[in-house]
């Protein structure tokens, strides 16, 4: 059940999860590669990759990734790009989901952000995946998305969020499953 949603980014977020199910990418990634050897062959040019997390997402026991892509020079405002790799026993790997609009940029994160870098963790085919910043009122978003073996794509099961004011100590939890 949603409790709240606060503001337009947080409306844009959500939105740009639609965009995690299936091989096509918003802006400005353009159309990317569906399927290559390596995770350097899904990153188009001008990005590089910040990230690289393996783990068996799909419970066939091979490798899949989750990779972090981030503009190779930036003003720090262009968001990251997100992929979902899964691995095949052939060693090919086949994008099965994406975002160009999830993570923010590494310059929307305020003085606590830490450049936004996202932490990723794995466990039992749930991929988690938070983000956190601020200042003075600083807050902790993360969402967790698993594949879905039978479409093939990605999909979001639940997002959290903490929001904290340093001043007054209030703080506000929201969780959506």
């Amino acid at each position: 059940m949603e409790q709240r949603v606060t503001s337009k980014r947080e409306l844009g977020l959500m939105a740009a999860l639609v965009l995690i199910g299936g091989p096509s990418l918003a802006e400005p990634f353009g159309t990317p590669v569906t399927t290559g050897k390596s995770a350097r062959a899904f990153a188009p040019k001008g990005f590089k990759i910040e990230r690289e997390t393996k783990a068996n997402l799909t419970g066939d026991g091979v490798t899949d990734l989750v990779v972090v892509l981030v503009p190779k020079s930036s003003d720090g405002e262009a968001s990251r790009g997100l992929l979902f790799l899964r691995g095949e026993k052939t060693g090919v790997l086949t994008l099965i989901g994406s975002s160009a609009s999830v993570l923010p940029g590494s310059g929307d994160c305020g003085v606590k952000g830490e450049e936004c870098k996202p932490e990723i963790s794995v466990k039992t085919n749930v991929v988690s995946i938070t983000v956190s910043g601020g200042s003075r009122e600083s807050w902790r978003r993360t969402l967790r998305v698993r594949p879905n073996n039978t479409s093939g794509k990605v999909e979001q099961i639940g997002r959290d969020e903490f929001r904290f004011d340093g001043l007054t100590e209030a703080s506000e939890s929201t969780r959506i499953n």
